[in-house]
């Protein structure tokens, strides 16, 4: 029996390939320790899933590299009684679920972002995935910091400007004050990105998620060769929730795209004869 997961930056889609439904829940941080990993996976999956025979676990996770491999591989094995597992990266899945067997150029724009050419096989790297830090342009990230900044520079119309008091319920100062004191402030300022999404008809608004969508295409599937000639797909909540922006910006370039929410749902076809 297939088991699939996709494990995303926020959130986690499981599903036994051939049985429904697909379930979701609070994703694994791959980062963390060994026992809190494990006491995730016993919550996430039940014990007769837990003790299946022979059961074979294709894990599609943020975060992937050759370290989190051998840790992930080993957790996995030590919780599930009889399994083999594979980890890939989430960038796989995507390209996958976008492109089956088929060549384009994939983007994730989730709560990160990220992109890379598909050669029906493989992803193959167009920049180098930077994080928050020092790239995530188009992410939820991106559009919520680009919000806050304005917010805490008193350029929001009063309307946008009252609507993160009320989410927040704190004072400019305070709120500034408990994100650079946060141990993870990434997810927390890519949530304003609904703020974003509900103002988007507001000019200051528009030229926020503008210049943040043209940005991660200048620096990232831009940079591709020949570019023009591929489809594009996209995957993750901020580009389906935000893909009438990028359509408009892709129109420039007479290029169309294709926009998954979750790639679990194409994923499945995938593996499907």
């Amino acid at each position: 029996m297939k088991l699939i997961i996709e494990n995303g930056g926020t959130k986690l889609d499981w599903v036994l390939l051939g049985s429904e439904p697909i379930y979701s829940c609070e994703g694994i941080n791959v980062f963390g320790s060994k026992n809190d990993i494990s006491n995730q996976i016993k919550q996430i999956f039940p014990q007769d899933v837990l003790r299946l025979e022979t059961l074979c676990i294709d894990f599609y996770t943020t975060g992937f590299n050759s370290i989190i491999d051998r840790k992930l591989t080993q957790i996995f094995q030590n919780n599930f009684q009889d399994c083999q597992i594979n980890i890939f990266s989430d960038m796989l899945a995507a390209s996958r679920a976008l492109f089956k067997y088929d060549v384009g150029i994939t983007c994730i724009l989730g709560t990160g972002s990220n992109c890379a050419y598909f050669d029906g096989f493989k992803n193959n790297i167009i920049t180098p995935s930077l994080g928050y830090l020092m790239g995530d342009y188009g992410s939820g990230y991106d559009l919520g910091r680009k919000l806050l900044i304005e917010y805490f520079n008193n350029n929001l119309d009063q309307k946008i400007h009252n609507s993160i008091e009320e989410k927040t319920q704190i004072s400019q100062e305070d709120l500034l004050a408990s994100i650079y004191a946060s141990r993870n402030p990434k997810n927390y300022i890519a949530s304003f990105a609904k703020l974003v999404k509900y103002y988007e008809n507001e000019p200051l608004i528009q030229d926020i998620i503008k210049s943040s969508f043209l940005l991660f295409m200048e620096k990232n599937p831009y940079q591709y060769s020949q570019y023009q000639k591929y489809h594009f797909g996209f995957v993750g909540s901020i580009a389906f929730y935000f893909k009438t922006h990028i359509s408009n910006i892709l129109s420039n370039q007479n290029i169309k795209a294709v926009f998954l929410e979750k790639p679990i749902d194409s994923l499945m076809s995938y593996y499907l004869p």
